[in-house]
C-alpha cells in the first residue's frame, strides 16, 4: 500500500508480569513471586520479602525515555514499548532529597521504594514509586456511542442469560455494526508535580530543564509491609514499603513538560482488560 504511515501519538503495553498477574487474579494458581524480576531486586530494596497477598496494583513511576527523535528530522514521536520490559526506560524518581533533609514520615507515606544514592559526590534519599488513587469502588460498565461520543452506564440485559441465535451474516458480508462501544474498567488518578520532576532533574541532570519533559509512565504492583530501614544516621527506622513491585502496564508519549514547579497534572488513566464493540 502507497502512502505515509501515520505515527501513533502513543504507546501502551500490558507486560508479562502483569498478565501474570492478572491471571492470578482469577484463577487459583499458586502466585509465582519472582523477586529477580522486581524493582526492589534493580535498586536493593528489600529484594527478598514476599507478599503475605496476592500483589495488586498500587503505584505508579515516571520517566523522560518515551518519545525518541525521527531520524533525519526535527520531530519527535512516542518509544514503543515491549511486553518484556519490567521497568520505564528512563526513570526518574519523584522525590531525591539529600540524606540530611529527608522526608518526613508524612511525606513519605505517598511514596515507595525508598533508595540511598550517590550522585555526583553527594548522598541523597530517592523516591521511585508514588501512591495511585483507584477512583471507584466496584468495576465501572459504560457504553459510548461511537458517533456522539456521548457516554452512558451500561446495563447488564439478563435476557442474555438465554441468548438468541447470532445474526445471519451473507457471504462477504459483516454483522450490522451498532456504534456502541462497551468499556468495563476501573479508573486511577496519577498525580505528577512539577516540583517533583525539578528537583529529580536538578540533582540528576545539574538543573538543564530541557530534561523535564515526561514522557512514559508504569504502573506498577506490590504489596504494603512495614519494614526497617536506616537514616542518615544510621539509626534504624520503621516505614511503608512496597515488595514485590513490579511494572504491570508501560505507556509512553512525546510527554508533558514539568519544567514549571507550580505544575500540577492528575493524569486519569482507565484500567481494564479491553473493550467491546456491541454487534
Amino acid at each position: 500500500m502507497s502512502g505515509s504511515q501515520l505515527t501513533p501519538v502513543s504507546y501502551i503495553g500490558k507486560t508479562i508480569l502483569g498478565i501474570i498477574r492478572e491471571i492470578e487474579a482469577y484463577t487459583a494458581v499458586t502466585p509465582i513471586y519472582d523477586t529477580a524480576s522486581t524493582i526492589n531486586a534493580k535498586r536493593s530494596v528489600v529484594p527478598s520479602l514476599v507478599p503475605t497477598a496476592l500483589p495488586t496494583i498500587g503505584y505508579f513511576g515516571i520517566g523522560i525515555g518515551g518519545s525518541q527523535n525521527v531520524t533525519g528530522q526535527n520531530l519527535s514521536e512516542p518509544t514503543p514499548v515491549l511486553m518484556t520490559n519490567m521497568d520505564l526506560y528512563t526513570p526518574i524518581p519523584f522525590r531525591c532529597v539529600p540524606v540530611a533533609s529527608d522526608l518526613t514520615a508524612t511525606e513519605q507515606a505517598v511514596y515507595r521504594i525508598r533508595v540511598r544514592q550517590t550522585i555526583n559526590g553527594a548522598d541523597y534519599f530517592c523516591y521511585y514509586l508514588k501512591l495511585l488513587t483507584i477512583n471507584q469502588a466496584t468495576v465501572q460498565v459504560t457504553q459510548t456511542n461511537t458517533t456522539t461520543g456521548i457516554q452512558t452506564p451500561y446495563t447488564l440485559e439478563y435476557t442474555n442469560l438465554t441468548p438468541t441465535a447470532p445474526p445471519i451474516v451473507a457471504n462477504g458480508g459483516s454483522p450490522t455494526n451498532t456504534g456502541i462501544e462497551v468499556n468495563v474498567a476501573v479508573t486511577a488518578t496519577l498525580p505528577v508535580t512539577g516540583a517533583e520532576v525539578v528537583e529529580a532533574i536538578t540533582v540528576l541532570y545539574a538543573g538543564n530543564l530541557t530534561y523535564a519533559q515526561i514522557s512514559e509512565i508504569g504502573i506498577y504492583s506490590g504489596q504494603d509491609q512495614s519494614v526497617t530501614g536506616l537514616d542518615v544516621n544510621g539509626n534504624a527506622i520503621t516505614y511503608t514499603e512496597a515488595v514485590l513491585a513490579q511494572l504491570n502496564l508501560h505507556y509512553t508519549w512525546q510527554g508533558d513538560s514539568f519544567s514549571d514547579v507550580n505544575t500540577v497534572t492528575n493524569y486519569q488513566i482507565a484500567l481494564g482488560s479491553g473493550s467491546l464493540l456491541l454487534l
